[in-house]
C-alpha cells in the first residue's frame, strides 16, 4: 500500500481534494447516475489515502437535474465525502442569492437538499469495501491496444474526466506517451 504514496512515513500530512462536477463541458454528458458513480469512487480513493480533507465542494453541475436529484447528488456526496480522514468543507456558508448550488445555509439547508442537522448522514458512508483492490492495477497498460490503454485509465484515474480537464484527452495521452 505504501509503496505508491510513501506517504505513511508522515504523521501531519493530508491530501486536500476539490471535487467539483462542473468547469467543464465533459460534465455535462453525464446523466445524473453516473455523477453519483464517480462519486461513489470518489469515495474509494479517498479509503486509499491515508490523509485527505474534501477541501471544497457543491451541488453545481453543467446540465439541469430534477429537484429529487439535486437531494440526492447531495446525499451522495456526503456519504462519499465522509470517507476522509480529516473531514469535508461544503464551499460557502453563504453566497450571492444566485449560486443556490453554492451556498450551505440558503442552497442547500434552506430547500431541504440536506437535513438539518445531518444525524446520521454525518455517519453513513458509500460503503466499506469495493471488489477490486486499487493497489493491485499495474502502473502502465499490460496490452498495447486502444481499448486495453481505456480501461487502464479508468482504472487508474477512476473518473477520465480527470484527464479531460487538463487540455483534452489528446495532449492527455500524448503526455502518456502514446
Amino acid at each position: 500500500k505504501g509503496q505508491r504514496w510513501k506517504v505513511s512515513q508522515y504523521d501531519n500530512i493530508a491530501f486536500d481534494l476539490h471535487w467539483y462536477h462542473d468547469f467543464h463541458s465533459a460534465w455535462s454528458l453525464l446523466s445524473h447516475a453516473q455523477h453519483c458513480q464517480v462519486v461513489g469512487e470518489s469515495a474509494r480513493v479517498m479509503c486509499l489515502l491515508e490523509g485527505a480533507v474534501v477541501g471544497e465542494w457543491s451541488l453545481a453541475r453543467p446540465s439541469t437535474h430534477t429537484e429529487e436529484q439535486v437531494k440526492d447528488f447531495a446525499t451522495s456526496q456526503v456519504r462519499a465525502y465522509n470517507h476522509a480522514s480529516h473531514g469535508w468543507f461544503f464551499w460557502n456558508w453563504h453566497d450571492h442569492d444566485c449560486y443556490d448550488k453554492w451556498d450551505m445555509q440558503r442552497g442547500v439547508f434552506a430547500r431541504t437538499r440536506l437535513p438539518i442537522p445531518l444525524g446520521n448522514l454525518s455517519h453513513e458512508v458509500t460503503r466499506t469495501e469495493w471488489s477490486e483492490d486499487p493497489w493491485s492495477i499495474p502502473l502502465s497498460p499490460e496490452g498495447s491496444g486502444a481499448a486495453s490503454l481505456v480501461s487502464w485509465l479508468g482504472r487508474v484515474l477512476v473518473n477520465p474526466l480527470v484527464g479531460l480537464y487538463d487540455g483534452g484527452a489528446y495532449s492527455f495521452l500524448r503526455r502518456l506517451g502514446f
